[in-house]
Parts: C-alpha cells; sequence; structure tokens
C-alpha cells in the first residue's frame, strides 16, 4: 500500500527495519530506490519465503535480511540485539494472498474454518478461542481488538450458541453476526414446504424440457416468465406494500400462499398457513401431472425433430 508514498518518505535512509515484510513489495520499493539494506520481520513463514525468493539477489548482495518474528517482540531478537535504523516501516493489516487461502481461515467464504492465526508463534485459532472463552473474554476481545460497539450482544450470542453448535465455519458465525436470533421450532414444518415444490419442480422440468425440443427460443420466453413471476410474488417484498386493488391478483398466484407459509415458519413462528398451502399443493400437482403426460406424449418425436 502507498509505495511511491512510504519510498519517498524513506528513500534518504540508509537502513531501514520493514516490520511487517509481507512479500516484499515495499522492501523492494526502497532497495530500488536507493536504500542501502533493508531488514524484513514477519510472523508468516509463508509470507517470508515469497519475500525471501523475490528479494534473493538483494539478500546474495549483503542489502538485504529477514527475520521471522512478531514486530511488537523485535527488542527481544537476539539477531536484532544492538541493531540501529534510521527508518522504520510497519504496514499493518491482513494481506490479499491470506485472504484467498481458505486454509489461513480469514476469509467469509461458506465452509472455511476459522483460523486467523498470522504466524506459527500463535497456539490458539480463532475457532478454539470461541469455543472456548469466557462471555468477559470474548467482550474484551471484540470491542478493544475489533472495534466492535456491540462486542458484549455478540459475546453473549456466541456463548449461548455455542453449547449446542461449535463454531467450526466462518459462515456460522457470520450467520450469528447478522441474525442474532434462535432458529423458530416451526421450522421443522420445511419438509411439508418442500414436498409440493418438488411436484412442482419435476413437472416444470417435464414440461420445458419436452417444450425446448420444439422450440428452440423458448431460453427468452422463460426468462421473461422467470421475471413476471418475481415482481407477482411477494419474495423481494413485503404483501403490505402491495395496493388494495392489486392484492387479489398477488393473492391468485399459488407462490403467494408458498412464501407466506415460509415467512410463518421462519420469522413468525407459527404454523404453515395451511389453507394457502393447500392451494398451492393442489396446483403443484397439477403441474407435475400435466408435465409428466405432456413429456410422455411428445418424447416419441423426439428423435424426428432432432
Amino acid at each position: 500500500m502507498l509505495a511511491a508514498e512510504v519510498t519517498e518518505l524513506l528513500r534518504n535512509c540508509s537502513r531501514v527495519l520493514d516490520g511487517t515484510l509481507g512479500g516484499g513489495g515495499h522492501a523492494v520499493a526502497l532497495l530500488e530506490a536507493g536504500v542501502q539494506s533493508v531488514v524484513g520481520v514477519d510472523r508468516d513463514p509463508e509470507a517470508l519465503a515469497a519475500a525471501a525468493l523475490r528479494l534473493h539477489d538483494y539478500a546474495v548482495a549483503g542489502r538485504f535480511s529477514a527475520v521471522e518474528s512478531n514486530y511488537a517482540s523485535i527488542g527481544e531478537l537476539p539477531a536484532l540485539e544492538n541493531a540501529t535504523f534510521d527508518g522504520i516501516l510497519l504496514d499493518l493489516g491482513i494481506s490479499s494472498h491470506q485472504v484467498d487461502d481458505e486454509q489461513r481461515g480469514f476469509t467469509f467464504r461458506p465452509g472455511a474454518r476459522l483460523d486467523m492465526r498470522m504466524g506459527r508463534d500463535a497456539r490458539t485459532d480463532a475457532a478454539d478461542l470461541l469455543n472456548s472463552e469466557d462471555e468477559a473474554t470474548l467482550t474484551t476481545i471484540f470491542k478493544a481488538y475489533g472495534d466492535e460497539p456491540k462486542g458484549a450482544r455478540l459475546a453473549r450470542e456466541i456463548v449461548r450458541r455455542r453449547g449446542n453448535q461449535l463454531f467450526a465455519t466462518v459462515a456460522l458465525l457470520i450467520a450469528t453476526i447478522i441474525i442474532r436470533q434462535r432458529l423458530e421450532l416451526t421450522s421443522l414444518w420445511l419438509p411439508v414446504l418442500l414436498i409440493p415444490q418438488l411436484l412442482f419442480a419435476l413437472g416444470a422440468a417435464w414440461l420445458i424440457a419436452s417444450l425446448g425440443v420444439f422450440l428452440r427460443d423458448i431460453t427468452q420466453g422463460i426468462m421473461l416468465l422467470l421475471m413476471a413471476w418475481m415482481y407477482l410474488t411477494p419474495i423481494i417484498y413485503p404483501e403490505s406494500i402491495v395496493p388494495a386493488r392489486f392484492r387479489t391478483f398477488i393473492n391468485l398466484n399459488p407462490f403467494t400462499s408458498l412464501i407466506r407459509s415460509y415467512r410463518r415458519i421462519f420469522l413468525d413462528g407459527s404454523a404453515p398457513d395451511w389453507r394457502g398451502l393447500g392451494y398451492f399443493t393442489m396446483f403443484a400437482v397439477i403441474i407435475f401431472l400435466f408435465g409428466f403426460w405432456w413429456f410422455a406424449r411428445t418424447r416419441k418425436s423426439f428423435a424426428d425433430v432432432v
């Protein structure tokens, strides 16, 4: 970061300590600008290896050396005892390489394990910390090191949830941070909602597969239908914002009843809308039977058309 500004500031130094060496980008820029020598310090052995390869020629010339350590412990390093510098650089934060590598546990990608250790000197990873520390300690960590104003609330929620599920993935932690609420017991009704959905999906798949043989441009029509379906179904908006004179048309849409039931079991903690679910189930069964009938009726003609 800010390589040009850093170089301009430190180019007249003779000996620079780069306390956060990383991949060696700042070190290269400083050495190319005329700094006599650079000593790099980093906790990450992978970063040190990359920097050593990149700065090999300068190391051979005696202008670069690297030490694996935390910059906060520089005063305790025998390798730097009595060393003097007229320039010191700290580029704080994590690198993109650490974020991109899922094994390092800094990423927000679903399924990645919470690790977040900067180097081999850290024995405890983030997952173990979240699963073992008490609420007061977690609160201090979130507030002091994460600048999280709601650190106490977050710590309390983590302690409550980990009694049933250990925090092993980043996805689970993010979900807790965003939602911060328990999963309603009524979510057990989910299979009841999925069964008619599956019937509809199978029927629609048979119908589209058959029509796709005879209508080459059916994809464009399906895209238009999907767009219309999104606007006519209260998925991305609440039913309450629909003007009264249009609600009849919204209620005629079978998927409105399905979405209403999803909201009831997940958000309201109540049973599905049985009347509406029955309406959708009847619709799904009709599509399932018609799709199967149509596919069976037309498949003999597939070879002739293709």
